[in-house]
């Protein structure tokens, strides 16, 4: 719900300006759909990121690596990350 209104803010907001946020609004579409559906959380990358795919993979092994079985800080980190 929090995700798509705040796509729905920025679609209504770049009709109004001249360079409209397509950028953000593609990546919280994505994100809305693999939270939607359950999709395993990606790898990182960038700074520290073999420690967050190392913990990935950890929980990978024991089938914990979606958005909805993952730990909760994980996932929620994971999200901030995208």
């Amino acid at each position: 719900m929090i995700l798509t209104r705040a796509i729905d803010s920025l679609a209504r907001a770049g009709q109004t300006s001249r360079s409209p946020p397509t950028a953000i609004i593609s990546v919280l579409s994505r994100l809305k759909y693999e939270l939607e559906r359950d999709h395993k959380i990606k790898e990182f990358s960038g700074k520290d990121s073999d420690v967050w795919n190392s913990t990935l993979k950890e929980l990978a092994e024991t089938s914990c690596d979606s958005w909805y079985s993952a730990p909760w800080l994980y996932s929620e980190t994971a999200m901030v990350l995208c």
